[in-house]
């Protein structure tokens, strides 16, 4: 049996939350849309990074090819970028190359340094991400080796040289050079090996707190990755840089210092680059953490497609908190199916025309970037063709952002909870205590129709038909404490129904269903960050003639956007043996009317859990592992302002669909949720 698409709608009254979008041009230069998530943070964090709406400075594209061993200077002083920034996150690109070579960025006004940014080779397009120092006049200036087309990307910039220190770019290790092959071995790093090197000296001080590198694989002898990590660490299960043989690879990334040194793990034989472009320093605000994998799609049920945005929490992973104002990241490319790029921006701020990473079929490319924290603590991730991505946090920039609640949820307080109406309709108000008393009257309650057998009553009906109650349908919260003395709530809905002929004749679907819904918040009540959330469901139906499928949703709404997430226990499945149930965990995408629905499969399995035909038996849901991307997204929140007819509404909804095998069917169907709470954000 299939989801009834518009029976959700109809029944909620939500919007989906609209999570692909059609490719974008790229090359556009003006960003447009809100910037709130972003101007949240307010700018009294001197010594931190200062995230922008990421801009394009320059893309030689539309003018003139950078030649061999010539350079162009970029003003990056602007849009947002004070003119007193010391250094600016920028990404670089090399695209439609001449032939194999390297991009140097230095500040404008200095002498090209010995170093490099980013590898090349003839044709395609090629990203690196890099922390420049700004020179005179605002400009940072890239070198090109071999002729090749140069884009800038910038990302945001720091105040002052406390927040993070540019230095000349300097070698500190290249296995290539006997004088430069680092602590304890020369030459070609072997396969499964490591080597650490001393970064601080003169110029960057022992007790900085991490160091802004460019990592580079040259004639590695097989496919493979390097990790860079702090002496006296195990290598993380992380990645700083792939590579495969015949391809010399650079990568941007900000590794935390030990007792002023680092080291590089190679997963197969090949020749290791370390250039030193900066560092952090006490008093800075970024923190390195230890790497954490927050994501690799090749773990979920379907690759991004081309125009997929995933929105992804950052805040809480690796110990990066709720108010950290930037994150730097570590993406990855891989099982490309054709040349494109990823694209990472703060939730809630316009996609930027913007890249953070290029790539082709059968290369696995990484890029580190440092991104901003937007909305719920969430960066979002464009693909612009189809592919798997992996990112890993590695470190983060505080700062001081909009409050977040420490709770948030069901009024504790509150002994009884319950809907009621003055008449025989719809509930239209919640009441509690003295007023959840049994009413005299039947409820018409909402009904579905969709035409099964494609006649000419086509089409999905919303209707709202009479069904006769053998009593008043009551739906209360009982309050009592659990064994650690919280306050809990069970809440029963129960009724009898004998549905009415269809509309369209036999074979039809019906709604039985209550919603529980509640205000949160009001003003600029920030949405609440990772909760937990638990429920025990008992569900027990006899049906007629038919079948029918149990039925748990979460709905809330945003910034207009909705988000739904259905979890179906059909009992056509379910065996003697109890087996695990098929159980869909979908988003409902809904951009309009009239605008198609997307539903999406993130779980195949009820996680072992069964539950026998019409016997009444407990199902335990978790629901903050089976809806990570509803609720530490933070849709389940309150209304963007104090008005609270046009506030938002988040709840728990529970029904059950009873598909009747002819005209009449008699049903009687019970529903119970306990155990369910709302916890403290951890």
């Amino acid at each position: 049996m299939m989801p009834r698409l518009f029976s959700l709608l109809f029944l909620l009254g939500l919007f989906g939350c609209v999570v692909d979008m059609a490719d974008g041009d790229a090359d556009a230069d003006e960003p447009t849309g809100p910037t709130d998530p972003l101007a949240a943070y307010a700018d009294t964090v001197t010594n931190g990074f200062h995230p922008v709406e990421p801009f394009r400075a320059v893309d030689t594209r539309t003018s003139t090819i950078v030649p061999d061993d010539g350079a162009i200077c970029v003003k990056v002083t602007k849009k947002g970028v004070p003119t007193t920034a010391t250094a600016v996150a920028i990404n670089v690109t090399a695209a439609a190359s001449t032939a194999p070579g390297f991009l140097t960025v230095y500040p404008g006004g200095a002498e090209l340094p010995p170093t490099s940014t980013l590898n090349y080779e003839q044709g395609g397009a090629v990203a690196n991400g890099a922390l420049a120092e700004v020179g005179d006049g605002g400009l940072i200036c890239v070198h090109a080796k071999a002729a090749t087309h140069v884009i800038v990307d910038v990302l945001g910039y720091f105040a002052n040289p406390q927040a993070f220190t540019p230095v000349a770019p300097r070698r500190k290790l290249d296995t290539r050079d006997p004088e430069l092959s680092g602590i304890g071995g020369t030459g070609k790093l072997g396969a499964k090996t490591e080597r650490c090197v001393a970064i601080a000296d003169d110029v960057v001080p022992a007790g900085a707190r991490a160091v802004a590198i460019n990592l580079t694989a040259v004639a590695p002898e097989a496919p493979g990755f390097l990790v860079a990590y702090p002496d006296g660490d195990d290598p993380p299960d992380t990645s700083t840089l792939n590579y495969a043989p015949g391809h010399p690879v650079a990568n941007n990334a900000i590794v935390e210092l030990e007792q002023g040194r680092l080291c590089v793990h190679s997963l197969a034989a090949s020749h290791v680059i370390v250039d030193v472009v900066g560092f952090f320093g006490p008093s800075s605000t970024y923190r390195p953490v230890v790497a954490k994998r927050r994501l690799d799609t090749r773990n979920l049920a379907a690759q991004p497609r081309a125009g997929a945005i995933r929105c992804l929490r950052v805040a809480g992973v690796a110990g990066v908190p709720d108010t950290a104002r930037a994150v730097f990241l570590n993406l990855t490319a891989v099982k490309e199916q054709a040349p494109g790029y990823l694209v990472a921006f703060a939730e809630g701020t316009p996609i930027p025309q913007t890249s953070n990473l290029n790539y082709a079929p059968s290369r696995v490319v990484a890029n580190g970037q440092v991104v901003a924290v937007g909305r719920d603590g969430n960066v979002c991730i464009l693909t612009h063709a189809a592919t798997d991505y992996v990112v890993d946090v590695a470190g983060y920039f505080a700062g001081d952002a909009v409050a977040k609640p420490t709770t948030f949820g069901w009024d504790y307080n509150l002994e009884q909870r319950c809907a009621r109406t003055p008449s025989a309709s719809l509930p239209n108000a919640f009441q509690s205590g003295p007023d959840c008393q049994p009413s005299s009257h039947n409820w018409t309650l909402s009904n579905q129709s969709e035409s099964a057998l494609q006649d000419s009553c086509t089409g999905i009906h919303g209707q709202s038909l009479p069904i006769n109650a053998g009593g008043p349908l009551t739906f209360a919260w009982a309050n009592h404490q659990d064994e650690t003395g919280r306050p809990n709530f069970t809440a029963i809905l129960k009724t009898d129904v004998q549905t009415k002929s269809h509309p369209c004749g036999a074979g039809q679907y019906s709604w039985f269903a209550f919603m529980d819904q509640r205000y949160l918040g009001g003003g600029t009540f920030p949405k609440p960050g990772h909760v937990v959330q638990t429920a025990s469901i008992w569900y027990d139906d006899w049906v007629t003639n038919g079948d029918s499928r149990l039925i748990a949703m979460w709905s809330g709404e945003w910034d207009g956007r909705g988000v739904m997430l259905e979890i179906n226990l059909q009992d056509a499945n379910w065996g003697d043996q109890y087996p695990s149930d098929p159980i869909l965990v979908q988003k409902l995408d809904y951009d309009g009317p009239g605008a198609p629905f997307q539903w999406v499969l993130l779980d195949g399995t009820a996680m072992g859990l069964g539950v026998p035909r019409k016997t009444e038996t407990p199902i335990t849901l978790h629901w903050d592992d089976l809806i990570e991307e509803v609720i530490t997204r933070g849709y389940l929140a309150g209304p963007a302002s104090g008005n609270l007819d046009d506030g938002i509404t988040v709840g728990l909804s529970l029904a059950t669909e009873l598909r009747n095998g002819s005209t009449n069917g008699a049903v009687s169907a019970e529903l119970r949720i306990s155990d369910f709470r709302v916890m403290e954000k951890r």
